[in-house]
């Protein structure tokens, strides 16, 4: 499922889930983290606000009651790996880091009614899957023209929010999966909302040939066109089929691969998946 969903869909709700255990969360995570900057941040609609802090003896520390006036102003609070504070959170990091063998973040985040989403529409770079803690949110999800998507495309244009959409409401253990690139946006109903994203890294081959292919941009030679198409067979016979081979070479997909150095497990299987690639017809178990 997670790095290779084509679509989104929702899982099978969870039972309701006590809200009382947001608060529980949200406090854990600061007490764990003395307070420490860094930990949480305010957003609305695409806007990343100033650190919201206080300063004791010349050391700035979270001030939570700014994080509550902020929230009343329909800002979004957003508590970043929740994981390393809660062993709980941590066991299904840990699971789905097993299960897929890519690292995994969980991400809190908590509205009232009224936000219009902290990051308004955007796009993730990474599998999200979203457990709904308490309230009700409501998911827009627009569906792109063609897959796969790029996952090194971060922008979100006017085209991308004229595209068909689906809409999901989320209550209180409801699951649901939002593959790497897709265009989203989250509104708060009720009160108190909040929910958990669990943001599976994905590194798709297709995404390593195309970041390969935009290394070569700035190359002469792939910088023209040809001029006939005698002198365009002869050209890639003596010139463009050696280029090809020099960038898809051995070395080129062991530095790219060394580029995605959190993925531990590959970096552990380099040789055999760098030699898989370039040589498709080997023996070696892929």
């Amino acid at each position: 499922m997670c790095a290779f969903g084509r679509s989104p869909f929702l899982f099978e709700p969870l039972p309701p889930i006590d809200p009382m255990c947001v608060g529980e969360l949200v406090w854990d995570s600061f007490a764990a983290s003395k307070f420490a900057p860094g930990v949480a941040r305010l957003a609305q609609r695409g806007e990343i606000l100033e650190p919201h802090q206080s300063t004791v003896r010349g050391k700035s520390f979270i001030d939570p009651q700014k994080f509550v006036e902020g929230l009343q102003f329909h800002q979004t609070l957003n508590m970043v790996g929740v994981e390393r504070f809660r062993p709980d959170i941590r066991s299904i990091t840990t699971g789905l880091e097993q299960l897929f063998h890519v690292p995994c973040i969980a991400n809190l985040y908590v509205s009232y009614a009224g936000s219009t989403g902290g990051y308004g529409p955007h796009r993730d770079q990474h599998d999200v899957i979203v457990v709904h803690l308490c309230g009700s949110k409501v998911w827009r999800i627009y569906q792109p023209e063609s897959l796969p998507i790029p996952i090194r495309k971060t922008t979100v244009d006017e085209e991308d929010l004229r595209a068909k959409f689906v809409e999901f409401t989320m209550g209180s253990g409801s699951c649901l999966y939002v593959p790497a690139g897709f265009v989203h946006d989250v509104s708060s109903r009720e009160d108190c909302c909040a929910h958990l994203t669990f943001g599976v890294q994905c590194l798709r081959w297709y995404d390593l040939l195309c970041d390969i292919v935009i290394g070569s941009r700035d190359d002469v030679l792939f910088g023209r066109m040809p001029t006939a198409e005698e002198d365009a067979i002869a050209e890639f016979n003596t010139r463009i089929y050696t280029r090809l081979h020099e960038i898809f070479s051995e070395d080129a997909v062991s530095r790219m691969i060394e580029h995605y150095g959190f993925f531990a497990s590959l970096l552990r299987r380099r040789e055999r998946v760098t030699q898989a690639i370039v040589s498709p017809t080997s023996d070696v178990d892929r």
